[in-house]
């Protein structure tokens, strides 16, 4: 499996979508490819950093209003 392929299948991975050939197909790359490698820990982190900042309800009303205001900033502006 080359990086293109890998990276292909990395959230598929992560989200555990992937097969089981798959997902032994991009490890056995992960091994070998240090920026592959590197690409996967920073996605793995964010989606860890998504679901731990998503539990949290009220949270998640103040990231939306923020979202939206900044959304809101950029349509007025242009």
């Amino acid at each position: 499996m080359n990086c293109k392929q890998a990276l292909q299948l990395l959230y598929d991975v992560l989200d555990r979508e992937a097969s089981r050939i798959e997902t032994a197909g991009v490890e056995k790359h992960l091994k070998s490819c240090r920026p592959c490698l590197a690409t996967y820990e920073f996605e793995r982190m964010f989606q860890t950093l998504i679901v731990n900042k998503s539990q949290n309800v009220e949270d998640n009303g103040i990231l939306k209003d923020r979202i939206r205001a900044q959304l809101d900033a950029i349509d007025a502006a242009g």
